[in-house]
Parts: C-alpha cells; structure tokens; sequence
C-alpha cells in the first residue's frame, strides 16, 4: 500500500448564477471590507470587474480598489505593483476574476503578502513559509483551461531572465472559487478549444505523472470525460449552460488533481516556448500535447490503454492489446483537436510562431529547467526536446 497527501481545501460554489448569488454573501463570509479587485484588460471590457463590484457593494463592501492591467503572462513586476498598491490602499482582501494569468498573479499576490513582502522571486520552486498576514482570497475563473482557483502552482515570467518561473505554496490556494458558467459566452471559440485542451493535458499528465496517487486518478479521470463528452458540444452552435459548466469543472478537476500530482513534459516544453516565442500558454500546451504522448507511449501505455478504455467504451476493447489501445488513444486526443480545430478554421501548425532551429534550442535549454520535466513519466533529455519540438514542427506524431 503506497503513501501519499492529498489536499483540497478551496471551497468551490459552481452553477448559473453563481457569482450573482454567491459572491456577496462569500465576501462578507471572509470579512471583506476593502478589496483588491485583480483582473485583466479584456474581462475588465466585457463588465464582468464591473458586474462583481456591483454583487460587492451590495452586500456592503465600502471599498472597491480595482487593477486591471495584468500581462497576458503574470511577470514579477506586475505582482510587485500589486503589493504595493494593496499596502497603499489598506486592503484587507482579494478578488480576482480572470484567466490563468490572473489567478496566477493574484496567488502570487496573497503569497506576498501573507509575508510582508512584495518581491516575490525569492519564493520561487517549493515555497516552505510559514503562514504569515491572513489575506482572504476569492476567485473566479473565466476560462475552461488552468484551473489555478485550485492549485498550489503558479508560474511567473521572470523578466531578469525571460524564463518562466514556478511557485509552489498551499499559501496561494484561495478560501472560495466561484464557477459560474455564464462567463464562457463572450469566450471566442478558439480560446475554449485551446483552453480545453490546456485542461485534457493537465487531467494526462496527471493520471502518467511519477507522483500520482489514487484520489488524483479519479479528478483526472472525470476531468477527461467532461471534455470528451461536452468540448465538441461547446463550441458549436447548440452550446449552453450545461456544456459550459461542465468544461469549467473539468477544469477544476484537473487542477486537483495535477495540484496534487504534477505535470509533465508538455508543460515543461510549453512555459519555455511560451517565453522563447511570446506564444498563449493555452496555444502551446494543445499543439504539443500528441507529441510528447507519443515520447512517453513507452512508459505511459498501460495509463493510456486504461483512458482509451474511458473515453471510447467500445465492445471490442477487449479485443485490443494495452500498447495497441495507448497507440488509438493518442489517435483519438489528436482527432479531437484536429476535428474541431477545422470547425473554427484552424489546423495544427507551428509554422506562423516563429519556431526554427534557433528558436527550438532555446526551447530547449529552458524546458530543462522548468520543475514540470522531473516528473514527466519518461526521462526528458536537451535532445529528446529537441526531436520533439522538430516532430511537432514538421507535424509528424
């Protein structure tokens, strides 16, 4: 019988209208009283910041401090602002209301603070403080892919040395998380299949993860099914509620589960491409995502064949070999993108971002110092990223 942690303490309040119905009464709940309110310039155009601070003032909250400037990559400075303007507007809590970065940037924020400090580099890898300044913390996720309202993990850009950073600290972990289906409608089709797949990879990784445990296997496993069973639906014409609902809480289950079990090697890959060439971390993860399954087919096989077992629940399984089945699984991941990235107009390219042979060892040189590679099933090499990033190049699985 093998040990293992698991840990989950985020209270989660998830269904249309949650965040009308529940928003106000949390904030109260947590004694908020002056507010940071953390978002991004585009939730902040579309009047969901505006919508929340209306669900606040409502309910009393006298103090609404509002920044909306957070970089598509949450980046050291940008948190450093953020301190300092919650220590200059005596606040005495957070809200954040946005997409990975945001979260990101917001956990890294309470993480700051709950230490008296604002430069957060110096809590860079696997954060041992101790519980310092209490700052009660509420997110809303806005989009289906990181899961960061419920995960100890938040990466940074480091502008000193353009890589990408984690942060690993239960002190980032908000007290509530509010899911709230209706913040999907204004997301383009693009993002939610990007996004999508950002959240699959997580829910992969984590079930072939070297630290995975049981409790982790079954978060990863509803989460795969909720994106098998509703992506397609969602981007299509006929979406509603339900579909949109349950890809944010394949989101969330993802990220209990990786939370508590770590990614791998796409993300490894994945933060650094996304620093060398600027490009979405949603992007990234999606276009690598085949390739490095097929890398880890050799050790990762019998994970495969068990969640080709799941997603296809077909009579003759039983007929099929498990390399045979973890083979028709990566085949069934790639035809899932492939099929309704066509719908949207798309196909899987990485030609237009700039990935070239000088491009491609930065890559490479970064990803090998990035924490996500120490747990990728199969040992990950400068070269084997290489080869890789040049399959997925030349589209070759």
């Amino acid at each position: 019988m093998e040990y293992y942690q698991f840990y989950n303490p985020v209270k989660i309040c998830s269904g249309e209208n949650a965040i009308q119905d529940n928003l106000g009464k949390i904030a109260k709940k947590l004694n908020f009283n002056k507010v940071l309110i953390i978002s991004g310039p585009v939730i902040n155009k579309i009047g969901l910041v505006n919508f929340a601070e209306q669900c606040l003032t409502q309910s009393g909250i006298q103090t609404c401090v509002k920044y909306c400037n957070v970089p598509n990559e949450s980046s050291i400075n940008a948190i450093k602002e953020l301190c300092n303007i919650y220590t200059e507007n005596n606040c005495d809590s957070v809200l954040a209301i946005g997409g990975g970065s945001v979260l990101d940037t917001a956990k890294a924020v309470r993480l700051a603070i709950s230490q008296n400090a604002n430069d957060i580099s110096k809590f860079f890898g696997y954060n041992m403080s101790k519980i310092g300044v209490k700052v009660p913390f509420i997110a809303i996720p806005t989009t289906c892919g990181t899961g960061a309202e419920v995960t100890k993990v938040s990466v940074i850009y480091n502008e000193s040395n353009g890589a990408k950073e984690e942060l690993i600290s239960e002190l980032m972990l908000p007290d509530y998380a509010i899911l709230d289906p209706k913040v999907l409608i204004t997301l383009s089709k693009k993002s939610l299949l990007f996004t999508a797949f950002d959240t699959l990879s997580h829910a992969i990784e984590g079930y072939c993860s070297k630290s995975k445990n049981y409790m982790s296997d079954v978060y990863s496993k509803i989460a795969i099914t909720k994106i098998f069973n509703n992506l397609e639906l969602a981007i299509s014409e006929n979406a509603n509620m339900y579909n949109y609902i349950q890809l944010l809480e394949a989101a969330n289950y993802a990220g209990i589960s990786f939370s508590n079990s770590m990614v791998g090697g796409v993300h490894a890959i994945a933060h650094s491409l996304g620093s060398v060439l600027s490009v979405s971390h949603d992007y990234a993860v999606a276009m690598l995502l085949p390739y490095v399954l097929k890398y880890n087919l050799e050790y990762s096989y019998k994970e495969y064949a068990e969640l080709y077992d799941l997603i296809t629940q077909k009579e003759n399984n039983c007929l099929m070999d498990k390399k045979e089945k973890a083979e028709m699984f990566i085949c069934e991941i790639n035809k899932l993108f492939s099929k309704n990235m066509s719908k949207i107009g798309g196909n899987r390219s990485f030609v237009d971002c700039g990935l070239n042979d000088s491009a491609t060892k930065k890559i490479a040189e970064l990803a090998l110092t990035d924490g996500a590679i120490l747990t990728n099933a199969r040992y990950l090499s400068y070269n084997d990223i290489i080869n890789i990033l040049e399959s997925a190049r030349n589209g070759e699985i």
